[in-house]
């Protein structure tokens, strides 16, 4: 009984320590509250116009990759905030809102980001069949 709840009390002392830490780093960059996911980079857009085939099937690739390590980037954000609401939980807090917000918003941007790289892609293609002659 005693060492679970001196494991629970670590917890939140060092969960608590890190939000510390955040607020007194304010002035700096903004605290990474899922340090454990990294955002994907976007593929540089292609030029359908001027674009050769195996352009176009890299870029395809790269889009196809970018789309993927997206999802996993999202599924990690949620997962760090899951395991945060899990703490707060079973602690008797809550996540505190710039905590939520900050994960929801990275979540978001990558979002728009994706489909932003899809309908790039997209529009190289229809120029690139276009160009050709073909319907993409």
């Amino acid at each position: 009984m005693n060492l679970r709840y001196l494991v629970m009390s670590t917890g939140v002392l060092l969960l608590t320590a890190a939000g510390a830490a955040a607020e007194n780093n304010a002035g700096d960059a903004e605290y990474n509250f899922a340090p454990a996911c990294v955002a994907p980079d976007a593929p540089q857009t292609v030029d359908g116009n001027t674009a050769t085939q195996d352009e176009i099937d890299a870029a395809h690739r790269q889009v196809e990759k970018f789309i993927r390590d997206s999802d996993s980037y999202q599924q990690c954000l949620g997962r760090a905030l899951g395991s945060r609401q899990d703490l707060a939980f079973s602690t008797h807090s809550s996540v505190p809102v710039r905590i939520v917000k900050q994960i929801e918003r990275k979540g978001a941007e990558n979002q728009k980001e994706k489909e932003r790289v899809g309908r790039e892609y997209n529009a190289a293609v229809a120029a690139f069949s276009a160009k050709r002659g073909v319907s993409p």
